[in-house]
């Protein structure tokens, strides 16, 4: 969150929040955390909903060719399971 790029967008939402909606400093900063949260919680919801997470991990498996089921995990020492 430290990239120049973050320091811009939430010194604009403090100039719109604090000076446009006229909203004190601390109010700025519960409704730009609110804000946050709430952007956060739908991504992540969007995501779920999409199964964009679940192409995405079965797209690493692939690429890497590590074969990470049951059958292919040696519980023993002498392949006895």
């Amino acid at each position: 969150m430290a990239s120049y790029k973050f320091i811009f967008y939430i010194s604009i939402a403090y100039i719109f929040f604090w000076l446009i909606g006229g909203k004190s400093l601390i109010s700025t900063t519960l409704h730009l955390l609110f804000y946050y949260s709430l952007f956060v919680v739908v991504k992540a919801v969007a995501v779920y909903v999409t199964g964009e997470d679940e192409k995405n991990l079965q797209e690493d498996e692939s690429e890497t060719g590590i074969d990470l089921t049951l059958n292919a995990t040696i519980l023993s020492q002498d392949d006895s399971y």
